[in-house]
């Protein structure tokens, strides 16, 4: 794996664990502005074309599988 393709994943990976924390942390407050403003804000980065320039992962597909798994 190049040096690029690694960062790429951790960046993604990142995300991901940041959406998953923030979701769980909605279903004990799901009122906290903070935490609904982060998860647009990550939805936004899942939809964007950086994104999509650095995975081939399809966003509705991950969000769908993140909240499944809270």
């Amino acid at each position: 794996m190049k040096p690029y393709e690694i960062l790429a994943n951790e960046i993604v990976m990142s995300a991901v664990n940041d959406y998953r924390t923030c979701l769980e942390a909605l279903k004990k407050d799901r009122s906290n502005i903070s935490l609904l403003s982060f998860k647009r804000r990550t939805e936004d980065f899942f939809y964007s074309e950086h994104f999509n320039n650095i995975t081939n992962i399809d966003p509705n597909y991950l969000i769908k599988n993140i909240k499944e798994r809270i």
